[in-house]
């Protein structure tokens, strides 16, 4: 995606006024963005050096500023053009900046195109029970509480996929992508626990059907309430790191 600003044809403006008609090369400017600002949308300025010629025709640095308008649904390499608002240089035309948009690191959320993903952790006893998780924040900040289908025991390294979680997608920001969300199951260190207490857990794990195959690519409709997301299986593939 390039995004071009230009009022008219300022080469040919330029031309006209100077007289000249080589331009100097383009000044790349990398400009980091968070997934908040691709989630939300956001204005970002910063600042940059460039080569200007003064009026008795020395060359020298100039500090500048500009504002970037990060839209809603944006991705990592998209481009700003700024025409003639970098280097100049003793006849020549002055070059053009080109913005690239690149994704800073996030603290807890890879990203894979409109998809995000993170990690969370559990209990073993949540795991085996299928207790109800969270709040599991949001990239937007809003308070997940999760409720795995019934019955179904949580194992390490599962992952679940929550629908409209993710980002905006480019070309229709209204709707998002997902949020895959990978589950650690934490073991308690020691179990305490009396011979009838062992032996109702070993009956009741023994009796335990063994997982047979799931359609990984079910999809469940948008809930109602999204702060009581379901959630479904699915693939380590679709994890998107």
């Amino acid at each position: 995606q390039e995004v071009v600003y230009e009022e008219a044809d300022a080469m040919a403006l330029y031309e006209e006024m100077f007289h000249v008609k080589q331009k100097h090369g383009e000044l790349k400017v990398e400009l980091g963005v968070s997934l908040e600002d691709l989630l939300h949308g956001h204005t970002s300025e910063f600042e940059f050096d460039r080569t200007v010629v003064s009026d008795d025709g020395k060359t020298q640095t100039e500090r500048c500023h500009l504002a970037i308008p990060i839209a809603p649904g944006m991705r990592a390499g998209t481009q700003f053009i700024f025409e003639l608002e970098g280097d100049d240089a003793p006849g020549v035309v002055p070059g053009d900046v080109k913005v690239i948009l690149y994704q800073e690191p996030h603290s807890r959320f890879l990203c894979a195109g409109d998809d995000i993903a993170t990690e969370i952790a559990v209990s073993l006893a949540d795991a085996l029970v299928g207790a109800e998780i969270g709040p599991v924040h949001s990239l937007s900040g809003e308070g997940l509480l999760l409720r795995p289908p019934p019955n179904l025991p949580i194992v390490p390294g599962m992952t679940f996929k929550i629908a409209n979680q993710g980002l905006p997608l480019p070309d229709k920001p209204e709707a998002r992508g997902d949020l895959f969300l990978r589950v650690h199951v934490r073991f308690p260190s020691r179990v305490e626990a009396t011979a009838e207490e062992r032996g109702v857990l070993e009956r009741l794990l023994a009796s335990a059907p063994l997982p047979g195959e799931r359609n990984v690519h079910a999809t469940l409709p948008d809930p109602a309430n999204r702060l009581h997301g379901e959630m479904m299986p699915v693939a380590e593939q679709e994890f998107g790191a």
